[in-house]
């Protein structure tokens, strides 16, 4: 594919700190403009396309009102519109399930130029697919022939054909109604009988693939290029201490299966949170904390488990996307708001049991200083240099950041892209906002959410150093 410039932005802007050239990719609209989450696909392969949705209003950091899909022409600048959806429910409140990724999700299909749009127009707890194609311009509702109480996201297979979600048991139905730790923590301990299905995009056909009650699926993830291979995680597995509920009878946040032979992959413990698939390898990647922020890269065919730790003190982030030629890693900082509200008892609680994780510079910067995210760029080491292996013991931790501060070679190479405007600078009230970095199909650019000086929700392109 072609190497992407944007020469036909219509908003530029340089970050003050980083000296970084950004564009807006959004249209230059009083609107809201919004991203899909990190891991699911925003762009097709061939690099022309990129989609997103439309909105006149927000609410607790969800869009809401008359929500239009969007797809934009990265090489012309063209912007299509594909057609109107409805919105989901409003949340109730700041906190209720609030977090605008709890929202419509949709995809774009990385060859056939189509776009799947989660559909709420049958209820809150029935939810259908909307397909658009933006060759033709067509637009086609596609009914599961079970009721689907929450479809996580309707991403694509590698046949373009199906698209993969947990089918809950009626407890998540409860989730207006409770507390959200306390809805959390019984959806981990007591998730009752539910599955993970595969629902025919031609049909509407549900196929019920695996079962559980010990413990609670959530984000399925198909490969990309290999349609029998298929990933899933355990949600709340182990950070959720005991509460009335009990607590998780397992304890395994990644689970991969071959769709073909029926078999769990169980050859060694997969590391790590905020999983997805490298689009063209059989390598998973995802990331963690110990001694600092952790990069973790999986490889099915070798049948390894590799830790890289950046330096104490940078690169925090709430997730950790691969570019397609997985040379590079990007992140987003933590967002201010929410460590504002909810985290900061979490820190001070990790002064008095781990103050040298505490004293993180870039905690301080984002809760004093930082006018939000920061976008980051992960270059990993050419292998493992440190191994949690080779720490054991309580003063395991300590010696591990010590050898790192005085072997920087080991660690992984971390440089912030922009640091200003992947903010959130909107006006609404307990609005959370996550910048959801992508990495386009030419790994030149990282595209991520961000807001305009009055307010609107845009989405910006940050050139990748050294691309």
């Amino acid at each position: 594919m072609q190497s992407l410039d944007f020469n036909w932005a219509e908003k530029r802007w340089t970050d003050p700190v980083t000296k970084t050239e950004m564009v807006c990719l959004s249209p230059p609209c009083k609107r809201h403009y919004r991203n899909n989450y990190f891991r699911i696909n925003q762009f097709t392969d061939d690099g022309q396309w990129m989609v997103m949705l439309e909105a006149g209003e927000v609410a607790y950091g969800c869009i809401a009102g008359t929500l239009r899909v969007l797809v934009r022409n990265l090489v012309t600048g063209e912007t299509r519109v594909l057609g109107e959806v409805a919105p989901p429910p409003k949340p109730i409140g700041p906190g209720w399930y609030s977090d605008a990724n709890d929202n419509i999700m949709f995809t774009i299909a990385r060859r056939s130029h189509k776009v799947n749009v989660t559909d709420f127009r049958a209820g809150e707890f029935d939810q259908r697919l909307i397909q658009f194609d933006i060759d033709t311009g067509s637009r086609r509702d596609i009914q599961p022939s079970e009721r689907i109480n929450f479809l996580y996201e309707p991403s694509f297979d590698a046949t373009e054909r199906y698209t993969y979600t947990p089918m809950w048991s009626e407890r998540w139905e409860r989730r207006r109604h409770m507390d959200p730790a306390d809805f959390n923590a019984m959806m981990a301990a007591q998730p009752g009988l539910h599955h993970m299905v595969r629902i025919d995009l031609d049909t509407g056909e549900v196929q019920r693939l695996f079962s559980a009650e010990s413990w609670w699926m959530g984000h399925p993830n198909p490969h990309p290029m290999h349609p029998d291979l298929f990933m899933c995680c355990q949600e709340w597995g182990g950070e959720i201490a005991a509460t009335r509920w009990g607590r998780a009878k397992e304890h395994e946040r990644i689970r991969v299966l071959d769709l073909a032979t029926g078999q769990w992959d169980k050859r060694k413990a997969w590391e790590g949170a905020h999983e997805h698939w490298a689009p063209r390898s059989r390598r998973i990647y995802a990331h963690q904390g110990w001694v600092s922020h952790e990069i973790c890269r999986s490889d099915l065919d070798a049948g390894t488990v590799e830790r890289f730790f950046c330096l104490p003190g940078i690169g925090g982030t709430y997730h950790a996307t691969v570019a397609p030629d997985e040379s590079f890693l990007v992140g987003e900082g933590t967002d201010k708001a929410m460590i504002a509200t909810w985290m900061r008892g979490y820190f001070k609680q990790l002064a008095e049991t781990d103050p040298v994780m505490a004293q993180q510079p870039w905690l301080r910067d984002v809760l004093k200083l930082s006018p939000g995210e920061t976008v980051w760029k992960y270059e990993l080491p050419p292998r493992m240099e440190l191994d949690p292996a080779d720490y054991p013991g309580v003063d395991g931790m300590a010696r591990a950041v010590r050898d790192l501060q005085a072997n920087p070679d080991m660690a992984v190479r971390t440089i912030p892209i922009c640091t200003f405007r992947s903010l959130t600078r909107t006006l609404f009230k307990d609005c959370r906002l996550e910048s959801n970095a992508h990495v386009t199909p030419d790994s030149r650019w990282v595209v991520f959410q961000s807001s305009s000086e009055d307010d609107w929700f845009e989405i910006w392109a940050a050139k990748v150093p050294g691309a």
